[in-house]
């Protein structure tokens, strides 16, 4: 991640492995993917720690949050890349974070563009709080990890100073959920963000979830176009919904998603 003038050594340490102290925790994790995929083929990891480097003269200690969707079999980059942005994205939101707040600029000029490829960083204002892409595939074949991962890295300290909600505690839901998925070709010049909103607007009475777990992009698909697929999760406060309320509200939602040149699948 780090050139080694950026790095902090250990005057003793007990091998080369830990000669640094750790400027990220990716190393970590391709370390895990690699011991679990002989067991499984899909992995989510997290992970709340500290991670070190030296900026000027001063040694910086950095509290992170960050996270690695892994799977053994082959996909497309950008599915995968977009589950794991919707994380991150769900995090902000449930910090009290508004989108207006933060902002998905390019890696290069940043320390994490000698680790990632085909990602983003996250910037607050002018200010680095965090990234998200594809590990290097060099670096992925050094940890003889298969498949294709995307991890990110979230400075937390900073987030304390973008929150302007406060938060209160809910009752866990007393009525259950009723879960569609929704397949769907569009254009691929129109945003999964802006999609995400016509969704939530088209239907705001009892959706609580939406959630991306699928895009397509290939054979089969007209050139410029691409397949996209969400959960939807419906749930009422008070009652437990039926299905005909349900159809009601996925009708709202195919009306606008047509509206836009989503051919329903």
């Amino acid at each position: 991640m780090a050139t080694e003038q950026r790095l902090i050594e250990i005057q003793n340490p007990t091998s080369i492995l830990t000669k640094y102290l750790r400027p990220t925790l990716l190393i970590n994790f391709l370390k895990n993917i690699n011991y679990n995929f002989s067991f499984i083929d899909k992995i989510r990891f997290f992970e709340i720690g500290k991670t070190y480097l030296k900026d000027g003269k001063s040694l910086q200690e950095y509290f992170v949050f960050s996270g690695i969707l892994a799977q053994k079999e082959k996909c497309d980059d950008s599915s995968i890349f977009y589950q794991a942005k919707g994380i991150v994205e769900d995090l902000f939101s449930r910090f009290g974070i508004d989108r207006d707040n933060y902002s998905f600029k390019s890696l290069e000029s940043t320390e994490y563009s000698l680790l990632l490829e085909q990602g983003a960083a996250i910037y607050e204002k002018k200010n680095l709080i965090g990234v998200i892409g594809n590990p290097k595939k060099d670096i992925l074949k050094k940890y003889d990890c298969e498949g294709k991962s995307v991890f990110w890295e979230i400075k937390l300290l900073p987030l304390l100073k973008i929150i302007r909600e406060e938060r209160e505690f809910q009752p866990l839901p007393k009525y259950p959920a009723v879960i569609r998925d929704i397949s769907f070709i569009i254009a691929q010049n129109i945003l999964v963000d802006r999609i995400l909103n016509i969704i939530q607007k088209a239907s705001p009475v009892n959706l609580e979830d939406v959630d991306l777990f699928d895009v397509y992009v290939g054979k089969n698909l007209s050139p410029g176009a691409k397949s996209l697929s969400f959960h939807l999760t419906f749930r009422a406060n008070d009652h437990t919904l039926k299905n005909v309320e349900v159809d009601k509200e996925m009708e709202k939602i195919y009306k606008v998603l047509k509206s836009i040149g989503a051919e329903i699948r």
